[in-house]
């Protein structure tokens, strides 16, 4: 017994250590600069968080532009943005601190992981996980954006460790306990994001088809009540943010949705999904023996998988932006983990050295393609998102304090112009722009003459709609085709077209 204590502790410090280098290198990023922070790590959307928390803090207003109360973001994300504020004494404080953040739960999610190993007596199975994890959060994009999907996918994982240990649990009162703490985690991992309820209410189910419900119909009803509790305070503080029970943004994506987008932007990724079962099936439960509680909790989350592509496939927007898909890309990193440990423990049988060079030679593989990544992207930028940026401080210092601009992409040109920007495509308005202009029958244009907007600016982009008004200056990179355009809303005042030039790459 002292000795797998003793392993237990060596393994948990070394996740630890990959935990903590994680951590450091990802952090060690911010310290190049504001700059290579906007272009490089974060999206524009990630400002929209930032600028409506800081207004919170400075106005007692959750809005964005300073004018238009709003609610269009995700509840949890936001409630740390808004506490972080309360201790930045400045915007790039706050920047900082919320990529610092984000990079603290990615590294968190590998102790996460190594909870969940233990719990499934599967300790090589964690060192996969940790390896894939690695990757996906060390050598790509997708979690240092400033977005919520750090905070969610961490929540995920501990959902599926909380669930799993659910399962493994034998003691009455420690599965009832189990069984309510897993409850708040699912109405977490929903406040995270709201589309999210979907894997919540199918690991609910799951756990409540291993519980005797008769028996233990005490714990249930507590744990239903609780469920109930937590929906009804994220629709209450949606409404007293904005003005409706839903947050505006998921109103705004619902607009945007498609009918004829659903086959085309589903029918693949559920091809794709579906062809895992006979691979997991074939490589991991027939040959390789595998029998774990996460067999079951996998078949649930595929059910997840599946439901959440049908549900958003009408939506366009969930083909471009991969950070909706933190459940998704945490179902990635469990089946190509148990894909991996099935496959090593065929072999083994054949080449039994193979049970300890696999996993070595993965974790390293993973680890050195993250390391090549992350080394890749540290030399390179957004352009666009650059020169977003440049414009801002230009604003900042040549536009009148109390001009008010508008623009589609406002969240970099909103949070470092410091003027009043309003957002066009409606998801950090106010709940009378989505029901004026977006369902509604008043066209942007006439919506920003009334807001009395003096400028409107945007990327020269091909899904940004050109104004009837003219173009008074355009920003640019030396060498770079991207622009940016400064339209004047008409009125009698007209400017001289200018071009402003900032040093390129």
């Amino acid at each position: 017994m002292k000795h797998i204590a003793a392993s237990s502790k060596k393994r948990a410090l070394i996740f630890l250590a990959v935990a903590f280098v994680q951590f450091a290198v990802q952090t060690s990023a911010l310290l190049k600069g504001t700059e290579y922070i906007v272009s490089a790590l974060t999206f524009d959307d990630a400002y929209y968080y930032f600028q409506t928390a800081w207004n919170l803090k400075m106005l007692g207003v959750s809005t964005f532009d300073g004018i238009n109360a709003t609610n269009g973001v995700q509840l949890l994300w936001f409630g740390v943005i808004f506490l972080l504020a309360q201790i930045a004494q400045t915007k790039i404080n706050l920047l900082v601190l919320s990529l610092g953040t984000c990079f603290f739960f990615n590294a968190a999610s590998h102790l996460v992981i190594w909870k969940l190993s233990e719990t499934v007596d599967r300790p090589v199975l964690g060192v996969y996980m940790s390896s894939v994890w690695f990757l996906l959060t060390f050598g790509s994009e997708f979690y240092s954006t400033g977005m919520e999907n750090s905070l969610h996918a961490f929540i995920f994982w501990i959902a599926i460790w909380q669930t799993t240990a659910f399962l493994s649990e034998t003691g009455p009162r420690k599965k009832n306990q189990r069984f309510i703490l897993l409850t708040l985690i699912l109405v977490l991992n929903v406040w995270a994001r709201l589309d999210a309820a979907i894997f919540s209410v199918i690991l609910y189910v799951y756990c409540l088809l291993h519980l005797d419900i008769r028996r233990n119909l005490k714990y249930v009803i507590v744990s239903v009540l609780l469920a109930l509790a937590g929906l009804i305070i994220q629709l209450v503080v949606f409404y007293q943010l904005g003005g409706s029970w839903l947050p505006v943004s998921s109103l705004v994506k619902q607009s945007w949705s498609h009918w004829g987008n659903i086959v085309g932007l589903t029918a693949t990724r559920l091809l794709v999904v579906l062809l895992l079962l006979p691979v997991l099936e074939i490589i991991i439960h027939r040959y390789a023996g595998q029998k774990t509680r996460l067999r079951g909790i996998w078949y649930s989350l595929l059910a997840g998988v599946m439901l959440h592509v049908i549900a958003t496939g009408g939506v366009s927007a969930y083909d471009k932006f991969l950070w909706y898909l933190s459940p998704a890309f945490v179902f990635l990193a469990l089946t190509l983990a148990m894909s991996a440990d099935g496959l090593s423990r065929i072999l083994s049988n054949i080449v039994p050295a193979a049970r300890r060079m696999i996993p070595a030679a993965f974790a390293l593989a993973f680890i050195a393609l993250a390391v090549f990544l992350f080394q890749v992207r540290w030399t390179m930028s957004i352009p666009v998102y650059k020169l977003g940026y440049h414009s801002a401080l230009w604003i900042s210092e040549n536009v009148p304090p109390d001009a008010r601009l508008a623009s589609w992409n406002a969240g970099i040109l909103g949070y470092f112009s410091g003027r009043t920007v309003i957002n066009l495509d409606g998801l950090i308005n106010g709940t009378d722009y989505y029901r004026q202009v977006v369902s509604g029958p008043k066209s942007w244009m006439t919506y920003v003459k009334e807001q009395n907007v003096d400028y409107v600016i945007d990327y020269s982009r091909n899904y940004v709609t050109t104004p009837e008004f003219p173009i008074i200056r355009t920003f640019v990179l030396t060498g770079r085709p991207n622009e940016v355009v400064m339209w004047q809303v008409a009125g009698d005042k007209q400017e001289p077209y200018r071009q402003i030039e900032f040093a390129g790459q």
